[in-house]
């Protein structure tokens, strides 16, 4: 178990490396997706900023968001220094990595498949597609994903009034998602290495599913919660 005061003193030193220390510095971005606490919050936002990685940005935009003044001043505080220590990087890329707008994922798939996402992604081992966490969820995500279900008011009413609704199908588009990513998960390990554009666009991919499980208050179940989002975006097409 990592200990935060050591990550936090460890970062201040000359030889700290992110990228041999990706484990400490998750550790320490999950506490961020949690706490309220505001002396917490700028001891993280000010270590993250002067030695986190570019993989601290979703984290620090998705908390910043609806912060209050106060916090709100610590994550900008920190994102405006990680983008200085990023000067020399693509300015196009730059732009699109610090603008808040670009990190939150739109729902352009059929009101169907929204849908499933929310059956699935609310579904847990202890209780299936109950109706009430559905709902919150729901609500959540079409805030978040600035989906218009008019002439509907809650998801309940868009359930029962889309009749294109079909889970077993949705569910086996996703199944083959998950099979294929498993199929070639070896291959990449051991017998190939991705090239860099696809390696650059797995990042990205990773990086806008911690924005949205920071976003969606998911966070307490995280690797749970950003694989289903993995898995069951393929949901959100056209």
């Amino acid at each position: 178990m990592y200990d935060k005061k050591k990550i936090i003193g460890e970062m201040s030193r000359t030889n700290w490396n992110p990228d041999s220390n990706k484990e400490k510095e998750q550790f320490l971005l999950q506490i961020l997706r949690g706490t309220n606490d505001i002396e917490e919050i700028s001891e993280l936002c000010e270590a993250l900023g002067s030695k986190g990685s570019l993989f601290a940005i979703p984290t620090l935009m998705a908390r910043m968001i609806d912060a209050e003044i106060e916090e709100k001043s610590w994550f900008l505080g920190a994102l405006m220094m990680l983008r200085l220590r990023m000067a020399g990087w693509d300015i196009q890329m730059l732009d699109k990595l610090f603008e808040p707008e670009w990190w939150q994922t739109k729902w352009i798939g059929s009101k169907g498949r929204f849908l499933s996402f929310i059956s699935l992604l609310s579904a847990d081992q202890s209780n299936y597609f109950d109706s009430l966490k559905m709902e919150e969820l729901a609500q959540a995500v079409i805030k978040e994903m600035k989906f218009d279900i008019s002439p509907y008011n809650t998801f309940n009413e868009l359930k029962i009034c889309t009749p294109e609704w079909n889970l077993e199908q949705d569910l086996t588009i996703m199944l083959a998602g998950v099979e294929e990513d498993l199929l070639m998960a070896p291959i990449f390990k051991d017998k190939i290495l991705k090239n860099l554009d696809s390696q650059v666009a797995e990042n990205i991919i990773n990086m806008r599913n911690d924005y949205l499980v920071t976003r969606l208050n998911l966070h307490h179940n995280f690797q749970h919660y950003h694989y289903l989002l993995k898995t069951i975006s393929v949901l959100n097409r056209p």
